[in-house]
C-alpha cells in the first residue's frame, strides 16, 4: 500500500510503484479526486486500474459526477467493512478482465 496526500502526489506516487487498484477521497487540495481519476482513466499507462471514491459527499450529483469522472465504485464514508469487501470485488474482477 501506497499513500498520497493528494491527486497530485497519488500520480508522482504511482509513477514509482506498482498498484491494483487506487482508493481516493474526492475532496483534496491541488488536485482533487474527481480529476484525479479523470487523468488516471485517460491514461494509457493507468487506464486500466479500478478507482474506488470514499467520500463523505453524498448527493446525486455528486455521484454523477465522480461516476462520469471514470469511478468504478463509489461509497459514502460510513462502512469500512463493506468498503474493503468492495475493494477486494473490484480487484478481482479487473483481474480477471486482464487476465
Amino acid at each position: 500500500m501506497v499513500v498520497a496526500g493528494d491527486g497530485v502526489g497519488a500520480l508522482s506516487v504511482l509513477a514509482g510503484h506498482p498498484v491494483d487498484a487506487v482508493i481516493t477521497d474526492l475532496e483534496m487540495p491541488n488536485m482533487d479526486g474527481f480529476e484525479l481519476t479523470r487523468r488516471l482513466k485517460t491514461s494509457q499507462e493507468y487506464g486500466h486500474l479500478p478507482v474506488m471514491a470514499i467520500t463523505s459527499l453524498a448527493g446525486d450529483e455528486d455521484v454523477k459526477k465522480g461516476m462520469d469522472s471514470g469511478v468504478d465504485e463509489y461509497h459514502i464514508k460510513l462502512d469500512k467493512e463493506q468498503m474493503l469487501q468492495k475493494l477486494a470485488d473490484l480487484i478481482q474482477r479487473y483481474q480477471r478482465v486482464r487476465n
